[in-house]
């Protein structure tokens, strides 16, 4: 099983298991449907996060079946941030061809205070202007990192995340991109699974 494929079981676990506990809000006109699937998506952001921060990468919010927790432990910080800089070019391509506001942001720096689209878009126009070090060095600072984790969690759902898909084997500069994330990931990357010491 991929990394992307481990990441999607993942996203739709927390997501899911999120929108179940608290959908009797839902019922109660408590929160709309739009509001909890937005926290649900925040749960699932938080939850990738917390396995790149943790020192074994094991997060309890995964479930132990089918080995789920582990599967995502194994692939490291390194495997999650090479998965979510693919989705950030899926995305940025995605609003380009779409001609979206977010597609149209030229700024250089990234906010906490933007959305997670303009905040993609900037980093892929980084990694196109400066290399795949500048967005990885982007990701460094836990806010943007925090953001692509949303991003990630977001696009990856049912109904989008085909359209990502699409683009990611259709698009020459998506496939370019990729690739050389792949590349470097697999040249610079740390697997934990592939270097423990």
């Amino acid at each position: 099983m991929s990394n992307l494929e481990v990441l999607d079981r993942a996203t739709s676990f927390t997501t899911g298991a999120y929108m179940k506990a608290y959908y009797k809000e839902v019922e109660k006109g408590i929160v709309s449907y739009n509001d909890l699937e937005k926290v649900a998506i925040y749960y699932s952001a938080s939850s990738l996060m917390k396995v790149m921060y943790s020192n074994d990468g094991i997060c309890n919010n995964y479930t132990r079946k089918d080995n789920l927790r582990y599967d995502v432990s194994a692939i490291g910080t390194d495997g999650i941030k090479n998965e979510l800089l693919k989705n950030v070019v899926n995305v940025t391509i995605f609003h380009k061809m779409n001609d979206t506001e977010e597609g149209k942001c030229k700024l250089k720096s990234c906010n906490k205070d933007f959305s997670d689209d303009k905040n993609a878009v900037i980093i892929f126009n980084n990694m196109v202007t400066y290399g795949l070090d500048k967005a990885y060095t982007m990701l460094s600072d836990s806010d943007i990192l925090y953001s692509m984790c949303r991003l990630f969690s977001n696009y990856r759902r049912e109904g989008k995340k085909e359209i990502l898909d699409n683009i990611a084997s259709t698009n020459n500069v998506a496939m370019y991109l990729n690739n050389e994330l792949d590349s470097y990931y697999a040249k610079y990357g740390k697997n934990p699974k592939l270097n423990k010491k």
